[in-house]
């Protein structure tokens, strides 16, 4: 397994932070939930996460918050700063929560914190709505014949000395044996790890560990040198090598 990309994207303290309401200039969209303002801020839409460039829809996405800015009034409801010195908030154009419209395409998928944090209920039914209709990333694969046996999120002890009890075990339920090389896993967040070449034959289970060892017919070892799945919400994403969406566990 080769590992793409390894980090979280980190909101330190930004519900406590007061909330700030103010207008302004867009200067460019950076990505499906990062623009930049006029005067250099740059901010990132809190409460999604949009495709980052090298997944699939990632384009989409961005050029879907262009066209939802483009030519209206912006307003930034602002809670504080990440890691990265990013202003993190709600941007509205027209009074529209952009936000929200980006989970509503099928876009995004929510990326809360809190069930009882701010617009949780309307993120949570806008991203069922778009699943439902299969929308944009939620856009499943007609063939998907794959599920999770087990997937055991939270390892025994503590998570970041016993990696490889982090794990999920699929099943491949398919009428043939199922060729997973190029597909990827992806959690909520930023971590993405790809399959070079592996066959799942017919009625078969494969375990997926977070940590390191040597691959065998039913183990296979993501690499990470730290926990990748959240113990209390995270969503497990796997696609197929052309980015189509194959399986989606919460």
């Amino acid at each position: 397994l080769i590992m793409l990309g390894l980090g979280f994207t980190t909101y330190i303290g930004y519900f406590a932070a007061t909330e700030y309401r103010e207008p302004v200039d867009v200067s460019r969209v950076i990505d499906g939930d990062t623009l930049e303002l006029k005067d250099g801020r740059q901010v990132r839409l809190l409460g999604i996460n949009t495709p980052e460039v090298s997944e699939f829809l990632y384009k989409e996405a961005t050029d879907y918050l262009r066209q939802l800015l483009a030519d209206k009034q912006i307003t930034l409801e602002s809670f504080g700063q990440d890691k990265y010195g990013r202003t993190l908030g709600y941007v509205y154009a027209d009074d529209e929560l952009v936000n929200l419209e980006i989970i509503k395409a099928g876009l995004a998928h929510k990326y809360l914190f809190s069930d009882d944090g701010k617009f949780y209920k309307e993120f949570r039914d806008a991203e069922e709505g778009a699943k439902e209709k299969q929308l944009g990333i939620w856009k499943l694969d007609k063939r998907s014949c794959i599920s999770v046996v087990s997937f055991n999120y939270n390892a025994e002890g503590n998570d970041n000395q016993n990696l490889n009890d982090e794990y999920v075990i699929f099943r491949n339920v398919c009428a043939y044996p199922l060729d997973m090389s190029g597909w990827e896993l992806k959690d909520e967040g930023t971590n993405i790890y790809r399959i070079k070449s592996f066959t799942l034959p017919l009625n078969s289970d494969i375990t997926v560990h977070s940590g390191s060892g040597k691959n065998s017919d039913g183990n296979l070892y993501l690499g990470s040198r730290r926990p990748i799945w959240n113990n209390d919400k995270d969503t497990l994403f796997l696609r197929d090598k052309n980015g189509t969406l194959v399986l989606a566990f919460s």
